[in-house]
């Protein structure tokens, strides 16, 4: 590739990683007003109207490049695979992590159970249908009708909630007002049009760099994740602990059910060897250690936190440097 046409991609997949960053803080901040006007708790919000708001760059970028794919193990495939693996390794390990060095994180046990039980058997399902080299449209009905599910879980223990008497009443106002409308339409347009750009120059990148598309889509879905971060951080510096939990957690189960479900329902993924035998492992051990840590203290401690940001540094170090990999 020419050193220009090579300047060009790069800015573009620059610019287009800008956008779906920037569109997706739009579309979480209204959501999360419509959320706190019509009385849903932290928890619920941070579950599901955060989680998935923030989850919009990784479901775009993985659907996008499983259109781009060939139903094989290719470049795309693979960025469309590492992203969501990358991302939810990210939010596991170094985003639960940093956020418990900023404050420690009080859990909360109920809550555990529901959504540390649903990212163990998300995780241990998608690894489950990557077992036999590719993700199918079959595999991806499965998935969304999980995420479906999960969601039903959430609507029936908020719909408890809200009916005991202690929960304050809400304000009866429009649920929508015409600026978060507009809000929620463009951010929405930057998200599907950033991802676009970002997948379609990010891989030709890696194919002239030599770069593997899992790597790439390992950085691709660490940036794709600076919304949560940025939302879970903020979350743990205020003190609203609850949004900041369940911000990481709803967004590990949105991107491995309602992200993966999309992009294979959009195209079959073929899986690379090393997702199984390299990336599984760590996303095993970091999904079990960041919970068993949370079950076992009823917090993630600044102690906890480290821990987890090491496990995550050691898998980025050998997975970026090839080391073990190859």
């Amino acid at each position: 590739m020419p050193g220009e046409a090579m300047v060009v991609d790069l800015g573009l997949a620059i610019t287009g990683l800008v956008a779906l960053l920037v569109g997706a803080d739009q579309l979480v901040e209204a959501a999360r007003a419509v959320a706190r006007r019509i009385g849903v708790s932290e928890l619920v919000v941070g579950l599901t109207i955060t989680s998935i708001g923030t989850s919009l760059p990784e479901l775009a970028t993985s659907t996008s490049a499983a259109l781009q794919s060939g139903g094989e193990a290719d470049e795309a495939a693979g960025l469309a695979m590492g992203n969501l693996v990358g991302s939810n390794l990210f939010l596991l390990a170094a985003l639960l992590g940093g956020a418990a060095l900023v404050r420690a994180v009080p859990v909360d046990t109920d809550a555990l159970r529901r959504d540390g039980t649903a990212v163990s058997l998300a995780t241990a399902t998608v690894i489950a249908m990557c077992l036999d080299g590719t993700i199918g449209r079959l595999d991806a009905a499965i998935l969304l009708a999980g995420f479906v599910a999960y969601l039903g879980v959430l609507l029936r223990d908020e719909r408890a909630r809200r009916n005991h008497p202690e929960t304050p009443v809400v304000f009866e106002g429009p649920a929508v007002t015409t600026g978060e409308a507009l809000r929620i339409v463009l951010g929405l347009v930057a998200v599907l049009v950033g991802a676009h750009y970002a997948v379609e120059r990010g891989v030709s990148l890696a194919v002239a760099w030599g770069v593997p598309g899992t790597v790439l889509g390992l950085w691709m879905g660490i940036g794709t994740s600076l919304p949560e971060l940025v939302v879970t951080l903020q979350a743990a510096r205020r003190g609203a602990t609850e949004l900041s939990l369940g911000n990481a957690l709803g967004s590990s189960i949105a991107n491995f059910t309602l992200c993966l479900g999309f992009a294979a329902a959009a195209s079959p993924l073929g899986i690379a060897p090393a997702t199984l035998w390299f990336d599984a492992p760590f996303l095993v051990a970091a999904t079990a250690i960041a919970l068993a840590l949370m079950a076992e203290n009823r917090e993630l401690s600044r102690t906890n936190g480290g821990v987890l940001l090491v496990l995550f540094s050691l898998y980025l170090f050998l997975r970026t440097t090839g080391m073990g990999v190859a």
